[in-house]
């Protein structure tokens, strides 16, 4: 990735995947994971603490990503 190495792996339910990295390299590998499943399959993406949530859709971009993830209350 052009940030980061990301790191993850798939929960025990099969219907998680968890990764980490840097913003902006999670933000782009979630869009071509989310390219794998059908347009029709919800598909969400929840910060690390389960407190902001982004619905990907095929016009989602990595920035919308980042921007709906952000933490805005760290100083």
């Amino acid at each position: 990735m052009s940030e980061s190495s990301i790191d993850g792996h798939l929960n025990l339910e099969g219907s998680t995947v968890v990764f980490h990295g840097a913003p902006g390299d999670c933000a782009e590998f979630a869009l071509e994971y989310r390219a794998i499943f059908p347009q029709g399959q919800p598909f969400l993406l929840f910060d690390e603490g389960y407190n902001r949530s982004i619905e990907l859709r095929p016009e989602t971009t990595g920035e919308d990503i980042v921007s709906a993830l952000q933490d805005t209350t760290a100083t």
